[in-house]
């Protein structure tokens, strides 16, 4: 017998469709081998559509192990492939059932397969040269594998059959390792031809969705390798998601290749992350909360030790190392929301969607890109925009004439990066004392914004669906950026104290809905002072006085405003002053309401407190 088919392992990795034909077609040549080739693989890494791409449909049986519960079974499905018409046939040999008989040291019931050789028998015999491919193998493997094996062995020891079996990976099994050279001769080990399952999958989705799969295939296939995922499961379903998002993008949206590209990124990566179970919904909800969480394990993964078993990250931080280089999981060309209701619930609001994109100007034409984006996206520009984009803004910043901070801090990130690389000269704490100077330039000029956001500044770094440039020391810096905004901003509503108090008085008289719109957040839409501690612009005595001037039909309505006004207050933002003032508002209330006892102005007044 020659070596490929003696009973010892032969273990060949391969990597290519075309190797695993070449040792098929040797295979099915033989005359009667002796023994069976084993295909493993990671689940989901196609072995079945290799395996199958290898053969032609009229050389192979096909029996799938998965559902089947005994050897017998086995030998049915058998005899149901290679004989259709014994399907309806009784069992011959049902006398056998209890009885059972040693092959090759496994043991199994006799009835079923003097069942199956006596159908055999009346099969023209070049049926049988057809291999029989078995699949789900592990299936069996930790379970009654002697018997399993002992049934595979009866086709290739006693009916001169070529069996071909495929399988996931079965180290886990160590008896099953042991056991098998009984049987397999030569196990073929796949590995995911992940290029050629791309092109297949893409001839399953409509024609716009290949044309962006075709444009961005190198940067899917890129990404998909960082994933380290084996699963061309994973990847046919992250492809899907793809087609889903692009039937609500616009057609122009889809031609901007640039911002497409990094759009799609964050979309298929976090879509693949969900499919293999790494982050789920709770991450999603707030990915940048998820991200501070675990950022101490981010960075300990590139350098931790894998026998450390002390060391446990969270899919989150094994996410985000993964693409950390190429793709930030925190960025916002689309929001968590929007995020969450589309990868994790399947629904697709098309309205909502365009609706985000349009505020935050995602897909803006490049020729309205401020400086700073063009600059972000130095990697797909020419050397003269890049220029061009670095030139103004280092005007923009000398001329103070950027007055929205989330662009400014844009602005001051990529200033750090440019230093960091050896772009400009200049230091972390350089960028730190000019940014400091420019916001109080901005406060002397009375042009400091009304709504500083520091708290997302400070939290979520993000502005205009970009995060900001995460460089060496941008932490710090952004840290110590957003103090001397909290600093800025308490100096700058204190100047417009005044008017903001005219403005909430107003609104008060005018309805809760105005009131709303000024101080809390109504249906998703941010209110003019959502995060400025304007209450504090007046005294609660003016505040209560213009109050009890309203229509008693709109106490309620106005509380509950001023309710839910409270609970945006936390020591930890910037609402913080607000407690104070609230603290003595309800003691102005209770104290107003106590002189009111037994009458209905009192009975409301309590009713407001208590509701509290």
């Amino acid at each position: 017998m020659e070596k490929n088919q003696s009973n010892s392992i032969m273990t060949n990795r391969i990597s290519s469709q075309d190797t695993l034909k070449s040792y098929l077609e040797y295979y099915k040549k033989l005359s009667e081998p002796g023994f069976a080739v084993l295909i493993t693989g990671e689940w989901g890494s196609g072995k079945t559509h290799q395996l199958k791409n290898a053969l032609n449909e009229d050389e192979y049986y096909y029996v799938s192990l998965f559902g089947l519960s005994k050897a017998s079974d086995i030998h049915g499905a058998v005899l149901a492939k290679t004989d259709p018409a014994a399907r309806n046939r009784k069992k011959l040999a049902s006398w056998l059932d209890h009885k059972n008989v040693g092959v090759s040291g496994f043991e199994f019931p006799v009835g079923s397969i003097l069942s199956a050789v006596l159908d055999a028998t009346v099969k023209d015999k070049s049926d049988i040269k057809k291999i029989i491919v078995f699949d789900d193998l592990e299936r069996w493997a930790g379970d009654d594998y002697k018997s399993v094996l002992g049934a595979l062995n009866y086709y290739v020891e006693h009916r001169g059959c070529r069996v071909v079996v495929l399988a996931n990976d079965i180290k886990a099994f160590p008896e099953f390792t042991e056991t098998k050279e009984k049987v397999f001769g030569h196990t073929i080990a796949i590995s995911p031809q992940t290029s050629e399952a791309f092109d297949c999958f893409k001839f399953r989705v409509n024609s716009r969705t290949q044309k962006i799969l075709t444009c961005h295939k190198d940067t899917f296939l890129g990404l998909f390798r960082l994933s380290g995922c084996k699963s061309m499961r994973v990847l046919k379903q992250a492809m899907m998601s793809i087609e889903r998002l692009g039937e609500i993008l616009l057609d122009d949206q889809i031609a901007n290749d640039v911002v497409l590209k990094n759009l799609l990124s964050l979309y298929f990566v976090i879509s693949i992350e969900v499919l293999r179970g790494e982050i789920g919904r709770e991450e999603l909800s707030d990915r940048m909360k998820s991200y501070l969480s675990s950022r101490d394990f981010v960075s300990e993964l590139k350098i931790q030790e894998p026998t450390n078993t002390n060391f446990k990250p969270t899919g989150f931080a094994r996410s985000f190392a993964r693409y950390e280089d190429v793709v930030d999981l925190t960025e916002q060309q689309i929001s968590d929301e929007l995020i969450v209701q589309m990868i994790i619930d399947g629904h697709f609001d098309k309205n909502r969607l365009q609706k985000y994109l349009i505020v935050n100007e995602i897909f803006s034409p490049e020729a309205d890109w401020p400086a700073w984006k063009t600059f972000l996206f130095f990697e797909t520009q020419n050397d003269k925009k890049v220029e061009e984009a670095a030139n103004e803004m280092d005007m923009q910043f000398k001329n103070r004439s950027i007055t929205d901070l989330g662009e400014l801090m844009h602005i001051v990130t990529l200033r750090l990066m440019r230093i960091e690389n050896g772009l400009i000269s200049g230091t972390p704490q350089n960028v730190i004392d000019d940014t400091k100077i420019y916001l109080d330039d901005l406060v002397a000029e009375n042009k400091f914004p009304i709504e500083a956001r520091s708290d997302e500044i400070r939290q979520y770094k993000v502005y205009g669906g970009f995060s900001y440039w995460n460089s060496k020391s941008s932490n710090e810096v952004i840290t110590e950026i957003a103090k001397h905004i909290d600093l800025c901003e308490k100096k700058s509503v204190s100047q417009k104290y005044p008017t903001i108090k005219t403005e909430l008085l107003d609104a008060l008289k005018e309805s809760p809905e105005v009131l709303s719109s000024l101080i809390t957040y109504m249906d998703g839409v941010s209110a003019r002072y959502q995060t400025v501690p304007v209450m504090c612009s007046m005294s609660t005595a003016e505040f209560l006085d213009e109050f009890l001037l309203l229509p008693v039909e709109r106490w309620l309505d106005t509380a509950r405003i001023l309710k839910k006004r409270r609970e945006m207050a936390s020591p930890n933002n910037s609402l913080a002053p607000e407690i104070t003032w609230f603290d003595q508002l309800e003691r102005a209330i209770k104290d107003l309401a106590d002189e009111q006892a037994g009458t209905l102005t009192g009975l409301r007044l309590i009713r407001i407190i208590s509701k509290k």
